[in-house]
């Protein structure tokens, strides 16, 4: 939330300005001989009050002007033409994207007060160069190059709702051939004439053919040209498919790479013969909007895929991406047939945070509270007024205003911090909350936090960039509400996505492995969600069988809840959507594009970007099986491939538990008091889930009340795992979470092998543990000679044994796996073979309807 004035100074000036202005005023009307209309009065004073207003322009962007924005005209002095005084800020500025004149490219969103050519006549004379406009999503929508000395300026014009800083969105990363066409066995479907003959495939990406460096950063040899003479792309020169590649738009900059010619040449490898298209998504997120509809209406697809994420896309309604994509997949009116839609999920589980804002109150939190540091009298008071969240979700523990962040050294780090209030509409914005960074000292570093007023912004979103420019280091964020009225605020729900650029980041407390990781457009209602599996596990040279898929543990996690229409109008119930639908596979080969993975001189393409293009290929086939364009609804060829899933999967993905009973009946077991120790482990493959200390919990539960636990013995060799209780790369056995019980009736010790520390044991003072107590602890894990090893899944096999005061249990951590959707991976890896065949019985039941 920005301040609304510079200073006490100003304001004081400023009035007794206007003290003496009305002094002067009243004086001179009062003679008799003078005669001066009202309206006059009222003109002379709003001459006076505009030249203040300009006065406060140049010190002050308006608050309608986003945080990264704000920042940027901070840093550069640009604002007004001249130099703002303002403190260096010591975060990191989103890096903007510029044109040949240096003007940066923003998102200009309009509030209907006038209409959009108006709007359009002032940038022009404000000499902005529009890239894209959108009439058709809230009150219309501009991207736009605009000179940063006209940015305040342009906010500040009456038909201007907010400006935002353009960001860069994120990847969701012939003479060779994609393992995945071997795994789901599409080269046996084009053998049989299902080769995408009559279909056509449109990609999203970042760029085509404009690509000058590699994946590794030297230069790009092998170009479109290339991929068409070796047969892995169509095009003239390619005998088995001569048509060219429509680009309806591609992306020169300097940093792309060409990732949209890596995914068609996967879409050829599935269906060979279907025509192919490109547009880039990376000008801006109006023009992706735009892109996805030419798609359909210039290029006339029948499938689409894209593989980018704008980590500013709404959380809890469909943003202006999200609703094209429902426009190709379900709209009438729209030219051209219905578009299958597939949009990779994302490489970032791990870093989600999801929860119910928790208010500590702004005066019990200043008065300070047990276990913080947080220097709060550095923070302005209109940032905490409405309170400051409280991670401690159990109300029995003292509350815990900070949640600690490992930050390794050199890395920047994205938080997209949003709530569930509605995007870009007048007066939708019921609640201001603001994002602080504090570093492990407890000081207050303004310069890298989310504090805009999001009244004036209208978008319930804090997208901040931070950089660690030191040594590994811990650095504490902190949640608050900024006002107070009403005092419990109509947006509740809180949620952010952190990111570096490996993927999602977890916190060091209150992790939480199974957050959603995943949102904007590949959640939308007529989007495909694709997640990833690695084609093989464990590849030959060339692929060839066995396959061995194996889940990819970055795909970014689901669901989606979606609190809002299309209108920004919240809902009576929440929406939730099962979110990512499918899983396809990833790591294949490409001409140029990644890192070799089997040694066969050619480069794998891994991520959710290439799983996508694999379901999107197989799509072609099966709309060419049931007869062509259009011959499936988009929705029908959804709960088709969901359907036709062949391979159980895990159902309760970054969860493993052990159940430890009897191990066999014996006399001493007749005596059995219907004990069972219940182990539980919850985390995924990511660092903080090694250094979660909840990461396992313990109960116990008897018939006999005065029965207790003594002891516990988890050994994880079975599971191909040793614990690493080392304080550099490991985590020492840390206690978590304890319910009636004090951590001084707590010991533990260890059992070291050859290969390791195999198990721990927790040892318990007699009477200590009993039905109604839990224990939470963590220590690191991971595969024996290798490091990893963090998802909880992975546990299973290893062994539980327990003794209480009566009975010695033993037990083995399990999985729950079968069919049906998860989290993780959707309804599961497709399987094309299977769909293709029930294809045939689809059409029928279409027909015998019509």
């Amino acid at each position: 939330m920005a301040l609304p004035f510079a200073g006490t100074g100003w304001i004081l000036s400023t009035l007794s300005q206007y003290y003496f202005l009305m002094m002067k005023i009243l004086c001179w009307v009062t003679k008799p001989s003078r005669r001066i209309r009202i309206f006059s009065l009222v003109v002379l004073l709003l001459a006076a009050m505009g030249s203040q207003t300009s006065i406060l322009a140049a010190d002050e962007p308006p608050a309608n002007i986003d945080n990264a924005l704000r920042r940027l005209l901070s840093v550069t002095g640009q604002d007004q033409g001249r130099a703002v005084a303002a403190a260096k800020p010591t975060g990191k500025a989103a890096v903007p994207i510029r044109d040949s004149e240096n003007r940066v490219l923003v998102d200009i969103h309009l509030n209907g007060k006038i209409g959009l050519p108006d709007v359009r006549n002032q940038l022009s004379e404000a000499g902005a160069k529009i890239v894209s406009e959108n009439a058709s999503y809230r009150h219309g929508m501009f991207s736009a190059f605009v000179a940063a000395s006209k940015i305040s300026e342009l906010a500040r014009s009456p038909g201007v709702l907010s400006i935002s800083l353009s960001r860069r969105p994120r990847r969701n990363v012939g003479a060779t051939t994609s393992g995945g066409v071997f795994l789901l066995h599409t080269d046996m479907l084009n053998s049989q004439g299902l080769d995408g003959t009559g279909q056509t495939v449109g990609v999203l990406s970042d760029s085509f053919d404009t690509a000058q460096i590699n994946t590794s950063g030297g230069p790009l040899t092998i170009h479109a040209a290339q991929d068409i003479a070796s047969g892995d792309l169509p095009g003239p020169g390619n005998p088995n498919n001569p048509n060219p590649v429509f680009v309806v738009e591609d992306f020169t900059d300097p940093t792309t790479i060409d990732e949209g010619r890596a995914m068609l040449q996967i879409v050829h490898d599935v269906a060979p013969k279907a025509k192919l298209a490109f547009a880039t998504a990376y000008v801006s997120k109006p023009d992706f909007a735009a892109n996805i509809r030419k798609l359909r209406t210039d290029a006339q697809c029948d499938v689409i895929v894209d593989d980018v994420t704008y980590t500013e896309e709404p959380m809890f309604s469909d943003g202006i991406i999200a609703q094209a994509v429902d426009d190709v997949a379900t709209s009438e009116t729209l030219p051209g047939v219905k578009c299958a839609y597939f949009s990779s999920a994302g490489n970032y589980q791990g870093g989600g945070y999801v929860s119910t804002f928790n208010p500590i109150s702004d005066a019990t939190a200043r008065a300070g509270l047990p276990g913080q540091n947080l220097k709060l009298d550095q923070v302005p008071a209109a940032l905490t007024s409405g309170g400051f969240h409280n991670f401690e979700p159990d109300p029995a523990d003292p509350p815990d205003i900070s949640q600690a962040f490992l930050i390794t050294g050199g890395a920047s780090v994205e938080f997209s911090f949003q709530w569930n209030d509605p995007f870009d509409v007048p007066g939708g914005v019921t609640t201001d909350y603001n994002i602080l960074i504090f570093d492990a000292d407890g000081n207050y570093l303004a310069g890298d936090s989310g504090t805009a007023d999001n009244f004036m912004t209208q978008e319930a979103v804090e997208d901040i960039t931070f950089d660690n420019p030191g040594g590994n280091a811990i650095y504490q964020i902190v949640i608050t509400r900024a006002g107070n009225s009403p005092a419990t605020p109509v947006a509740r729900t809180i949620r952010y996505l952190a990111l570096d650029d490996t993927g999602g980041i977890g916190a060091e407390e209150y992790y939480q492995a199974k957050a959603p990781s995943s949102h904007g457009h590949s959640s939308a209602k007529g989007a495909i969600g694709v997640a990833a599996y690695v084609y093989d596990d464990s590849p030959s040279n060339p692929p060839g069988p066995p396959f061995t898929p194996a889940f990819e543990d970055f795909s970014s996690a689901g669901p989606a809840t979606i609190d809002f229409d299309a209108n920004g109008n919240r809902l009576a119930v929440s929406e939730v959507r099962l979110k990512p639908d499918i899983a396809a596979p990833d790591g294949g080969n490409t001409t140029f594009f990644g890192d070799d993975y089997e040694g066969d001189g050619f480069p794998n393409f891994f991520g959710t970007s290439a799983a996508a293009p694999h379901a999107a290929g197989v799509a072609a086939l099966l709309l060419q099986k049931a007869g062509g364009p259009a011959s499936i609804a988009p929705q029908q060829l959804s709960d088709l491939l969901k359907s036709t899933v062949t391979a159980e999967h895990d159902l309760d993905p970054f969860f493993s538990h052990a159940v430890a009973g009897p191990t066999r009946f014996t006399r001493r077991t007749k005596r059995f008091t219907g004990a069972m120790v219940n182990v539980a482990a919850c985390g995924n493959a990511s660092n903080a889930s090694s250094h979660d200390r909840n990461f396992f919990t313990i109960t116990f539960d008897s018939t006999r009340a005065r029965e207790t636990l003594k002891s516990v013995t988890i050994d994880i060799n079975p599971a191909g795992l040793n614990f690493d209780t080392s304080t550099d790369v490991g985590f020492p056995l840390t206690l978590g979470e304890l319910v009636n019980i004090a951590p001084q009736s707590i010991t533990t010790t260890t059992s070291s092998t050859a290969f390791g520390i195999e198990s721990v044991k927790l040892i318990f003072a007699p009477g200590s543990f009993t039905t109604a107590t839990s224990v939470s602890f963590g220590v690191d894990r991971d595969y024996i000679g290798d490091g990893a090893g963090n998802q909880a899944d992975i546990l299973q096999g290893a062994i539980v044994s327990a003794s209480t005061s009566r009975n010695n249990l033993r037990g083995t951590f399990v999985n729950d796996v079968g069919f049906g959707f998860s989290i993780a991976d959707g309804f599961g890896l497709i399987d094309a073979v299977a769909a293709a065949q029930q294809v045939d019985q689809l059409t029928q039941s279409i027909l015998q309807k019509r």
